[in-house]
C-alpha cells in the first residue's frame, strides 16, 4: 500500500522508455540523450535500468534532492523564519526541543512546517514541537532486507507483473524481459525495505508520539510513522498542500493523499466541502477514509488578498509575462496527468515564439525541485529565468501564465491581484463550482495532444486571454470560497 505511488511512478517511466526505444527503432532513428538521462539509455541498449533513486532512500534512510542543498540563501531563509525566546527556539512558531519520552507523550509532534500547519498552531492548547519523521528510522541491514525478500508474497508478484503485461499490450508496446526483471526486482526490494521499517517501529522500546501532525500521505517516513501512532492508539492528522485539491475531481487525490490518517486538514470549508462531495467516488487504499476538516477558526480572520496598485492603474498593459514552468523530471516519469519533458519543451519554444512575436517579455519562473534546467535554446531567444521564490518576486510579473493547476503558487498568485491566465491540457474534471468561480478570475483555456503527443491549443484565444485577465484580477470570489 505505502509503496503504490512509488511503484506506480516508475511504471510510468520505464513504459515511457521501452515505448520510446520500440518506436525509435521502427522508425530506424537513434536519439541522442543527455549523459543524466540513464532510463531511456538503458532502454534503447536493451539493459537492466538503474536502481531508482527512492529504492536508496528506502534502504539508507538518505536521499539528495536538488532543493535540500544548504546554500546560503537557504539557512538564511531558515534563520529569518526562527524566534529566539526564554523557552528555547522556534521556528514558524513551533518549539525546537530535545526529544524526550515525555515531550512524545504530552506534546503535538509535527513532522512538516507547512503554512497550513502554522495556521493550525493558533487553535492549539497544547505546545506544538517540530520533529522530522527521518528521527525513527535507520539504515536497513543487508541480513534485514534478505530476510523481507524472501518473505515476499510470490503470487501477488506475479499477479501484478501479467497485469503491467496487459497494460503494455493495450497499447502496442512489446514487454522486454529486462523490464520485467525490473518490475520484479523494485517491487520485492521496495517492500521488502518499507516491511524492515515497519517491523522496527512496531517493537515496543521505540517510542512513538501520542499525537503526530504531519503533511499529506506523500512521505515514506510520515506515513509509516502515522499507521505505527495510529495502531498504538495515538491520533494521526494530515494536512494540505499545494493549491489543495477541492477544485477537481481527481480519482488519483484519493489514491496519493487521502488515507493513513484519522483527519485531513485542508485549507477551509470551501475546499472540505468539495473533497467531501466527491472523494466518495474515489480508490482509497484504506477500509475507511479521514475525516475531512476546513480551516477555519474565530481566532485567525480570513487570509485577506494582496492588492498592488499598478494593476488597478487605468493605463495598466502587461508587458513581462512570467511563465510558472513545470518541474522538469528529465527521464523520469510521474503518474499523471503529465508528460515527459520533451513534450514540455516542444510546447513551451511554440509558446515563446508565440508571445515574443506579440511583444511581450518572457520569464520562465522555475520549479524549484526540477531536477533539469530548461534547454540553453531559451537563453539564447531571450528568455530569462528565475529561481527565486515566486513570493518575493511576484510583482515583478504583468501577467502569470500557468499551465499546472495542482501548484502552491497558484495559491500565492490567488490571493493577489495580479492578471494570470491558466491553461490546462489533460482536461482535468474541474468541479462546476471552481469552473464558476475561477473564470470569473482568470481565462481558463484548454488545450489537448494530438495523435503525435504535441500539445496544441488555439493561439488566437491565448491571445485574447493575456488580454482579458486584468479585467478579471480583481475578483476575488474564487480565492474566498476555497482559501480565505
Amino acid at each position: 500500500k505505502i509503496f503504490g505511488k512509488y511503484f506506480a511512478n516508475e511504471c510510468v517511466s520505464i513504459f515511457w522508455a521501452d515505448t520510446l526505444a520500440q518506436r525509435c527503432r521502427q522508425a530506424g532513428r537513434q536519439p541522442v540523450f543527455p549523459e543524466h538521462f540513464k532510463v531511456w539509455s538503458a532502454a534503447f541498449e536493451e539493459r537492466e535500468q538503474p536502481v531508482p533513486p527512492f529504492l536508496e532512500k528506502f534502504r539508507h534512510r538518505t536521499h539528495y534532492h536538488p532543493a535540500q542543498k544548504l546554500s546560503f540563501s537557504r539557512i538564511k531563509r531558515l534563520f529569518s523564519r526562527m524566534q529566539w525566546s526564554f523557552g528555547g527556539a522556534m521556528i514558524d512558531g513551533m518549539h525546537v526541543k530535545r526529544i524526550t519520552p515525555e515531550i512524545l507523550e504530552k506534546n503535538i509532534i509535527s513532522t512538516q512546517r507547512l503554512p497550513l500547519i502554522t495556521k493550525h498552531l493558533s487553535e492549539q492548547n497544547k505546545k506544538v514541537i517540530f520533529c522530522r519523521a527521518e528521527r525513527w528510522f535507520r539504515a536497513v541491514t543487508d541480513e534485514d532486507q534478505t530476510i523481507e525478500v524472501l518473505n515476499a508474497s510470490q503470487n501477488f508478484e506475479t499477479a501484478l507483473i501479467l497485469y503491467l503485461e496487459e497494460l503494455y499490450a493495450r497499447s502496442g508496446i512489446n514487454f522486454p524481459d529486462n523490464s520485467r526483471r525490473y518490475f520484479a526486482k523494485i517491487l520485492r526490494e521496495g517492500a521488502a525495505s518499507i516491511r524492515v521499517h515497519e517491523k522496527r517501529l512496531m517493537d515496543n522500546n521505540v517510542i512513538v508520539p501520542k499525537h503526530i501532525w504531519t503533511g499529506s500521505t506523500g512521505g515514506l517516513w510520515d506515513v509509516l510513522l502515522r499507521y505505527e501512532v495510529m495502531r498504538r492508539g495515538g491520533k494521526a492528522i494530515g494536512h494540505d498542500h499545494g493549491a489543495g485539491q477541492g477544485h477537481v475531481d481527481n480519482a488519483l487525490t484519493g489514491f496519493v493523499e487521502l488515507w493513513g490518517m484519522h483527519e485531513y486538514v485542508t485549507f477551509n470549508y470551501g475546499q472540505a466541502h468539495e473533497l467531501k462531495k466527491y472523494m466518495g467516488g474515489w480508490p482509497n487504499p484504506d477500509i475507511s477514509r479521514p475525516l475531512i476538516k476546513g480551516f477555519q477558526t474565530q481566532q485567525t480572520p480570513p487570509e485577506p488578498v494582496t492588492t498592488y496598485d499598478r494593476y488597478l492603474a487605468r493605463d495598466f498593459k502587461v508587458k513581462t509575462i512570467y511563465f510558472l514552468a513545470v518541474q522538469y523530471d528529465g527521464d523520469r516519469g510521474r503518474i499523471g496527468p503529465s508528460s515527459p519533458d520533451l513534450i514540455h519543451v516542444d510546447w513551451q519554444a511554440r509558446l515563446v515564439t508565440h508571445l515574443q512575436k506579440w511583444g511581450y517579455n518572457v520569464v520562465f519562473k522555475i520549479h524549484p525541485e526540477t531536477h533539469v534546467l530548461p534547454p540553453e535554446y531559451f537563453d539564447k531567444i531571450g528568455v530569462k529565468t528565475k529561481t527565486d521564490p515566486l513570493e518575493t518576486i511576484i510583482d515583478e510579473a504583468d501577467l502569470l501564465l500557468f499551465d499546472c493547476v495542482y501548484t502552491s503558487v497558484l495559491h500565492s498568485t490567488l490571493k493577489t491581484n495580479i492578471p494570470m491566465v491558466m491553461m490546462d491540457f489533460y482536461n482535468h474534471p474541474w468541479t462546476p463550482k471552481a469552473v464558476e468561480l475561477f473564470t470569473k478570475r482568470s481565462p481558463l483555456l484548454f488545450g489537448s495532444l494530438d495523435t503525435e503527443n504535441k500539445r496544441r491549443n488555439d493561439w488566437e484565444e491565448l491571445r485574447q486571454a493575456i488580454l482579458d485577465a486584468p479585467e478579471r484580477a480583481n475578483n476575488h470570489e474564487y480565492f474566498n470560497y476555497y482559501y480565505a
